[in-house]
């Protein structure tokens, strides 16, 4: 999958498919040895909760380590570091506002990232909003990647407990990291983010228990995604999405 990527030069790849058909099973299997030291891999939007928590510990212990050690330079050597990366682009650009905190007296890593958001009352911000704040950063690390240190970006199921307004977002941004020269892999049931993600229908594969085979046109995308059986019974309560994809279209050029 990778091979044929650099091969084809293409800088996208989304794979498409219902449950259990081997979408992340061929992320997984590809994903070994050399290219995963030059591969940012994000698995759901629960470990990009877990990547960006600000960790803080107070207990005893830690109370006790750091009146032995003088850690001032360390950490005003740290906090220089933090300074240089200007986030203001986008905070800017965004409803999210995105620090960077320095975390030496906590030891559960040097530096964090904290998120919080202009979208409710308590600032806190929700699953889908910490995940595209870390695709935010991750655009914002690649923009100095002149000596090519990642090569990909792999995600398994970007939409996974994502809100649907944070779906174009989410979509645009995945477009953006595609252009500052590292390939961007997606395992997706979304035919929303999938068509905002594309711009070359050579870039989407269909799924089914494990092989793969690159769809011809979006409409036909359209229709595997209408036709999928989840789609259809009312017993999920999802009877009105199959009118939902049919004005994808539409919604996206209104957008």
């Amino acid at each position: 999958m990778f091979t044929e990527m650099k091969e084809n030069n293409l800088e996208r790849l989304a794979l498409v498919g219902t449950n259990s058909q081997g979408k992340s099973y061929k992320i997984s299997s590809e994903l070994k040895g050399a290219i995963s030291k030059k591969t940012i891999l994000v698995t759901n939007e629960v470990k990009a909760d877990e990547n960006l928590k600000n960790s803080t510990d107070t207990s005893t212990l830690i109370a006790w380590l750091n009146s032995l050690l003088d850690n001032t330079r360390a950490k005003q050597a740290i906090q220089e570091e933090i300074d240089k990366v200007d986030l203001s682009q986008i905070n800017k650009d965004s409803f999210l506002n995105i620090s960077l905190s320095n975390n030496l007296e906590s030891y559960k890593g040097i530096v964090s990232a904290e998120i919080t958001t202009d979208s409710n009352k308590w600032k806190k911000p929700g699953s889908g909003e910490k995940f595209l704040g870390q695709l935010l950063l991750i655009s914002k690390i690649l923009e100095d990647n002149n000596d090519n240190n990642y090569e990909f970006l792999v995600i398994d199921e970007p939409e996974q407990h994502l809100h649907p307004s944070l779906y174009i977002k989410v979509a645009k941004i995945l477009n953006k990291i595609s252009h500052q020269g590292i390939k961007v892999v997606i395992a997706i049931h979304s035919p929303i983010i999938t068509q905002y993600f594309i711009e070359d229908t050579s870039e989407i594969i269909h799924v089914i228990d494990g092989k793969c085979d690159k769809l011809p046109s979006i409409k036909e995308l359209m229709s595997l995604s209408i036709d999928f059986e989840c789609y259809k019974k009312d017993e999920l309560k999802m009877k009105d999405l199959k009118q939902l994809n049919k004005n994808i279209l539409y919604i996206l050029k209104t957008l």
